[in-house]
């Protein structure tokens, strides 16, 4: 599950972000709204488009936040999609890949373990017997 610790930190960090963008947006939006008023005058266009230093800050706003945003939810919260997917009578415990053509799943369906192998050629189980100690906790014993 998700560690609520975790889980605050992630929603501080994006709370901050949108802070910041909400900033950056009302300050570009009374930049836009002072150049506005002369557009009007006689002899000029009604349209004007942006200049380029504008269509360049923006776009270095806009990816900036979106790399943000990509970072805070890899770095707050790396559990955050496998904790919602696994509340079932499934789950993915961990997967390996062993070499380009072999992959190995190691699955729990309904309290039992299964051992998943995946190649080229095919899919193949084993139903795992009895307790599964990890290699920490049998070097400690």
């Amino acid at each position: 599950m998700i560690d609520m610790q975790s889980f605050e930190l992630c929603r501080r960090a994006c709370l901050r972000a949108v802070g910041i963008a909400v900033l950056g947006f009302a300050l570009i939006a009374e930049a836009t709204a002072q150049d506005a008023a002369p557009a009007l005058a006689q002899g000029r266009d009604i349209v004007e488009l942006p200049s380029m230093g504008r269509v360049i800050f923006v776009f270095l706003l806009i990816a900036g936040l979106a790399v943000g945003a990509a970072y805070v939810l890899r770095r707050y919260s790396p559990n955050f999609a496998r904790g919602l997917v696994q509340q079932g009578p499934l789950r993915v415990i961990d997967r390996a890949n062993l070499n380009p053509g072999l992959r190995v799943h190691l699955v729990e369906v309904d309290g039992e373990r299964l051992l998943i192998a995946e190649n080229r050629t095919g899919i193949s189980m084993l139903q795992l017997r009895g307790p599964v100690q990890s290699s920490a906790k049998s070097e400690s014993a």
